[in-house]
């Protein structure tokens, strides 16, 4: 039978696999979109996105409460799903920049 200190070891290994493979395919997604854009001569106004949307972006959430799918930016009082726990667990995958 699998201990549970077992299990945990397995859930970060496969929690570190998965944010690499998201990493990666984000960052190819992003190439390909760019590529067609490209093509297209398609640019962010044709897709809706104005250039004072880009200015003025939210704080993006960094932790979720996987149980409820709340979230939490890091800023301001922590919420009490996330009191006393290890935030790594509740942090969301995010790629800061891709070129």
């Amino acid at each position: 039978m699998t201990t549970l200190s077992e299990l945990l070891e397995i859930r970060k290994s496969l929690d570190q696999q998965i944010a690499g493979t998201r990493r990666a395919e984000i960052q190819d997604a992003i190439g390909r979109i760019k590529a067609l854009m490209a093509e297209l001569e398609i640019t962010p106004e044709d897709l809706g996105f104005s250039r004072a949307a880009r200015r003025h972006k939210r704080n993006p959430a960094r932790y979720r409460d996987p149980e409820t799918g709340k979230t939490w930016t890091g800023l301001g009082r922590e919420p009490k799903w996330l009191k006393g726990q290890e935030r790594e667990r509740f942090l969301i995958v995010q790629v800061d920049s891709v070129t």
